[in-house]
């Protein structure tokens, strides 16, 4: 559908009406557009649940967002980038008696630890909740179990209470029973609750 918008004028809106969709069951829609060239198709505005008779457009137009997929595409490229340990990492430095991983240099109050990794005022409003803990693999004496032979394997938890003050992580599961030790490396992560539209892959044709 091509639309001619008069130049000049800033309060123009584009207006889409007697929508007919394809059969099927669907939970949202994604309105493209592009400028003078079908290449320049990209994501302008989305919407979810039931799919909707009209969309109404008020701009402004955004660029490089996401393409429309390609309905004669051959593969989908997924790209993946090898690192040793994404993430911020500490040590641990104690475990508290409810299970809890205790990182105190990354505690809010001065008095934990007077060498800080960063201003204290800072570390006092972090926090990890809904974020993964990696715990980092090394060569470590004296363990037993399924982690005898002096090496610790990766270990992944999902972090569900953070305390700033101190430095101490709610995590998912005992990290006691798993294995981890105080003095022991790990990694925090940011796991997104979302996707922007600039940040999500394409499929190429």
């Amino acid at each position: 559908m091509a639309l001619h918008i008069p130049a000049g004028a800033d309060t123009g809106q584009v207006l889409v009406t007697n929508l007919k969709w394809p059969t099927g069951s669907w939970d949202g829609w994604t309105l493209f557009a592009g400028m003078d060239d079908n290449r320049r198709l990209c994501a302008q505005l989305e919407g979810s649940g039931s799919l909707p008779s009209s969309i109404t457009w008020d701009g402004p137009y955004k660029r490089a967002t996401f393409n429309p997929p390609s309905p004669v595409y051959r593969f989908i490229r997924v790209k993946v980038k090898k690192m040793v340990h994404p993430g911020v990492p500490n040590y641990v430095t104690d475990i508290s008696s409810g299970g809890g991983l205790v990182c105190s240099h990354l505690a809010g109050d001065p008095a934990i630890d007077p060498n800080p990794g960063a201003d204290p005022s800072m570390l006092a409003t972090d926090d990890w909740t809904d974020r993964v803990l990696t715990i980092l693999p090394q060569t470590i004496e004296g363990l037993s179990g399924h982690r005898a032979g002096g090496y610790a394997p990766i270990l992944n938890f999902n972090i569900t209470g953070y305390d700033a003050a101190s430095g101490t992580f709610t995590l998912d599961r005992d990290p006691v029973a798993a294995g981890v030790l105080v003095g022991t490396s790990s990694s925090f992560a940011s796991r997104p609750s979302s996707q922007p539209m600039a940040a999500r892959s394409r499929i190429q044709a």
